[in-house]
């Protein structure tokens, strides 16, 4: 069987003229239906599946941080399922940490989770603030980067499914 040759199309349709005017209103009509039902946003949202931990402890150098809030908080919640990844900074006067859920994950009940080991810890230092645990339900991203500056900080530390529970991550 052969494919059919294109110019036989094109003479059919320079014979049948109605047919090539049909063809051209609908997909005219079908290009204009698309065009208002299509979804436009000059900053578009997304949901973010993250969950976040902010802990304020003023005056603390990075290390004081790393010691005092990040490694509790790291330690408290290392065994809990349903965590993909966890991105821990520490910094002077402050430490924040990223934890990623694996895909198909409750984000809420691993959020209860979290807050309720964390809550648990019962000793950070004295001048630290309590831990803000956060998961922002969506994000409106703007087609401008804004540029940040940061105090000192000490390493970055992630741990991801991959790497043993119980182990110590490298400098």
């Amino acid at each position: 069987m052969q494919a059919p040759d294109r110019s036989a199309i094109i003479a059919w349709f320079a014979h049948n003229p109605v047919a090539a005017n049909l063809l051209m209103l609908l997909i005219v009509a079908v290009g204009l239906v698309s065009a208002f039902q299509i979804q436009r946003a000059m900053f578009p949202t997304f949901d973010v599946e993250m969950i976040f931990i902010n802990v304020a402890y003023p005056g603390a150098a990075p290390e004081e941080v790393e010691q005092g809030i990040v490694l509790k908080i790291e330690e408290a919640i290392n065994d809990l399922d349903g965590i993909k990844r966890v991105e821990s900074d520490a910094f002077e006067s402050a430490a924040r940490m990223m934890i990623e859920p694996q895909a198909g994950t409750n984000l809420s009940r691993l959020l209860a989770d979290i807050q309720n080991r964390v809550d648990a810890i019962a000793q950070f230092p004295e001048e630290a603030e309590k831990p803000v645990i956060s998961q922002p339900e969506r994000v409106t991203r703007s087609p401008c980067r804004s540029a940040t500056s940061r105090s000192v900080r000490v390493r970055r530390r992630e741990r991801s499914a991959s790497t043993p529970r119980r182990s110590r991550w490298p400098a």
